[in-house]
């Protein structure tokens, strides 16, 4: 290539200008040398072999671009709820993953290309979809529990971690609603997803709303197994009064805790949970 020959004579010639009498010391291992020339022709040569597939993308492909951006134009996702306008987004990412270079080809026809809406569509599918993974989250969790297979210390833990891996995604979600929201409506993608509970959200989009419902489910389910265990410690025999209270105490705490810090991702309970949670309560005051 003629860069880097240019490059090695240049190198060279300072190099002799230097002074230097070692050859070696100057030039390192020639090994090494050879090493080098060859990894900097294959980065040239590879950069030079993406540059023309993208000139070939500009030649060929203009009206592959122009098809889709009508795609894009024409879609109203004002009549669509936001699984489906996740659904488009993800046939739209298939298509341009034809392109060598998306953004460069997508830059160069940006006078057709309807970029915002694009991209605004995108972005909140991507959203969308972290939250379909949160709740994908307490569903495995509740499954798990509900399978028989864990002792109950054991799913208050999976349970635990599951409402870890559940608050702060859904916190920080929710710090950014309103400017979510704002967006949405500028380009009428869908908003009722980011609806929560108690904002009359139902959760039948698979947004916050549903994952609020998943998360008191299985608040509901634990506690109820909580509570049927800790009547079984007390009323057998084979330890002392002491040891059972504090089992039972021990696993009391935790399930308190883990329904209180659901009871905050939630904003509020259930009917299911409300019930649960006076089972256990009444529980309670026969531990104490």
């Amino acid at each position: 290539m003629q860069v880097v020959d240019l490059y090695h004579k240049v190198v060279r010639k300072a190099d002799d200008k230097s002074g230097g009498t070692d050859r070696g010391a100057r030039f390192g291992n020639p090994a090494e040398s050879t090493d080098a020339r060859a990894a900097v022709r294959g980065e040239i040569e590879k950069r030079s072999a993406h540059q023309l597939a993208i000139k070939a993308d500009l030649r060929d492909q203009e009206d592959f671009v122009k098809a889709l951006a009508m795609h894009v134009n024409a879609l109203d996702t004002s009549q669509l709820e936001m699984a489906q306008v996740d659904q488009f987004v993800r046939w739209l990412d298939r298509e341009l993953d034809f392109l060598a270079d998306e953004q460069a080809t997508l830059r160069h026809f940006r006078y057709f290309w309807p970029e915002e809406k694009a991209d605004s569509m995108r972005e909140t599918a991507t959203e969308y979809r972290h939250v379909a993974a949160i709740a994908n989250r307490l569903v495995a969790a509740k499954e798990r529990v509900e399978g028989g297979e864990y002792s109950v210390e054991a799913c208050v833990a999976i349970c635990e971690k599951a409402l870890e891996g559940v608050e702060k995604p859904l916190q920080k979600l929710l710090s950014r609603k309103d400017k979510m929201e704002a967006k949405c409506r500028e380009f009428g993608l869908p908003t009722a997803w980011l609806k929560r509970g108690s904002e009359g959200g139902d959760g039948s989009d698979g947004g916050v709303a549903h994952v609020e419902q998943l998360s008191l489910e299985l608040a509901s389910t634990l506690m109820a197994m909580v509570t049927s265990t800790i009547g079984k410690i007390m009323a057998e025999g084979g330890e002392s009064d002491d040891v059972r209270k504090a089992n039972a105490e021990l696993m009391m705490v935790r399930v308190v805790r883990y329904a209180f810090r659901t009871h905050q991702l939630a904003g509020g309970f259930d009917d299911a949970c409300a019930l649960a949670l006076d089972d256990l309560s009444k529980l309670a005051r026969s531990v104490r």
